[in-house]
């Protein structure tokens, strides 16, 4: 119900200027990917198409916010032009046409619309699509995507009475047979199939909702799916695809279902995304959690890793997520995704999404300091000291986002949660009576050096980075 403008007609009308057009047949440089998006929600990742209409208003006018050059890792950049409905498909012709015409075709790498508006800058492209039109156009209004983007599982009204009802699909992997269930479900409500982003599947023109969820299709494919599976996506991985580094859609289906085991959470939105090498396929950098195939180098071998990125959105104009933890093996990777999911369970406000709950953590820490939280939690987990786990304290307001603040911080809440007791007998970490906590916390002996440096009240003598105590971490599992 939070569809402004009907879309389907103005893609029919986009779609029928190529579709058995031999104009258009295999004379672009590259791909061409097009979105339309007339609802509030950002439900098709508009701002990562060659060609995006966002839903806009300007002066009470309902229209589009063009946004071009978009591409997996970067974000279409805004246009500054505001389409009417009626002028969505000229714009596009005028678009396309450009992009046919003075597209690159020398390097398979750089012939993305992208690279030819990077180029030439985008006030001039603005001013070629005027031409290619032959009129001007008024600059951009507010963009109305504001809502959270990505399914929305169990039931959506539709304008006409019925419902859309959606099914689960973890990864995508969907058979033959389940299709022929699909439509036979579809076909008995007089209604249609849909495919989403993220990679499942929508019946639309159902009225008799309980009929329709006896289906087999439902068993299978539940309407209400653990949170960590309705949002979900994973490329082709390995077993299609010759550039795949990790098998990546067993790997993505394997740690959804880990997590709903380990660290259940009821009426959340947590959008997992993975791409099983840089390319980006799976658009990682999309989602609240990213997941990138590598290699990592372990006891003297190399094995498959991931690098895992935190805070995409695709809420108002998108943003892509940053770098959280890098090389870690594929296969305790969903042991560190659980350590950041119980803190998700334990602070979040009512029903709050991970994407809004990363928002307001990204206000207090670092993506270091919540890159070891992970890091730290999970060790402390497997030795089965959960008196020395940290918590995220959200109730303060704001953060330094010092590295060093952050791990004073850190340091003396693990030597409290331990001993019951500060690392000092004074409130004042500089006053001379400072006395060693290590002989009141003989559990963490073994880490009795790196936490002396997380404490240590002389600012030039502490670590000032978490990739130091990363390091020493690590050397100290070595020698295990």
């Amino acid at each position: 119900m939070d569809n402004i403008i009907k879309c389907r007609p103005i893609m029919d009308e986009i779609q029928a200027i190529f579709l058995k057009n031999d104009d258009w047949i295999t004379t672009l440089p590259r791909k061409f990917n097009i979105g339309i998006s007339g609802s509030l929600s950002n439900r098709c990742n508009i701002f990562g198409q060659d060609f995006a209409l966002a839903l806009a208003q300007k002066e009470g006018i309902y229209g589009f916010n063009l946004y071009l050059g978009g591409r997996v890792g970067f974000l279409a950049q805004d246009a500054d032009m505001f389409v009417l409905p009626s002028q969505a498909t000229a714009v596009f012709v005028a678009v396309a046409s450009l992009f046919k015409t003075y597209g690159f075709r020398d390097n398979r790498n750089k012939n993305r619309l992208k690279f030819l508006i990077d180029a030439v800058g985008m006030a001039e492209f603005r001013d070629a699509i005027e031409k290619q039109l032959g009129f001007a156009m008024p600059s951009s209004g507010e963009t109305l995507c504001a809502s959270e983007g990505g399914d929305h599982y169990g039931k959506i009204a539709l304008n006409d009475g019925s419902f859309a009802l959606y099914a689960a699909v973890p990864s995508g992997v969907f058979s033959g047979s389940d299709l022929s269930d699909a439509a036979e479900v579809a076909a008995s409500a007089n209604g249609a199939l849909r495919f989403t982003i993220e990679q499942n599947l929508i019946i639309t023109g159902v009225r008799d909702e309980t009929n329709a969820l006896s289906s087999p299709l439902f068993v299978k494919y539940p309407n209400r799916p653990s949170p960590y599976m309705a949002n979900l996506i994973a490329c082709a991985g390995t077993e299609h695809c010759p550039f795949g580094v990790i098998p990546n859609k067993p790997d993505a289906i394997e740690m959804g279902e880990y997590l709903a085991r380990v660290v259940p959470i009821q009426d959340a939105k947590i959008r997992l995304y993975w791409s099983a090498c840089i390319k980006g396929c799976g658009i990682h950098g999309a989602g609240d959690l990213g997941f990138v195939g590598c290699k990592v180098p372990h006891n003297g071998k190399t094995v498959l890793g991931v690098d895992i990125f935190m805070g995409g959105t695709l809420s108002g104009e998108g943003g892509e997520g940053h770098l959280l933890l890098k090389g870690i093996i594929l296969e305790e990777a969903k042991e560190y995704i659980a350590e950041l999911m119980v803190q998700y369970r334990d602070h979040r406000i009512g029903k709050e999404s991970l994407e809004k709950f990363i928002t307001r953590l990204k206000v207090r820490y670092t993506n270091h300091a919540i890159g070891f939280v992970m890091r730290w939690n999970r060790l402390m987990r497997l030795e089965n000291n959960v008196d020395a786990m940290l918590s995220f304290n959200l109730k303060k307001q704001g953060g330094s986002h010092r590295e060093q603040d952050e791990i004073f911080e850190f340091g003396t809440q693990i030597i409290h949660g331990v001993t019951g007791e500060n690392p000092y007998d004074t409130d004042e970490p500089l006053a001379e009576e400072k006395k060693s906590y290590r002989h009141k916390a003989p559990e963490l002996a073994e880490y009795a050096s790196i936490l002396e440096k997380m404490v240590e009240p002389n600012p030039l003598k502490r670590s000032v980075v978490f990739t130091e105590i990363v390091v020493e971490l690590k050397k100290l599992a070595s020698e295990q």
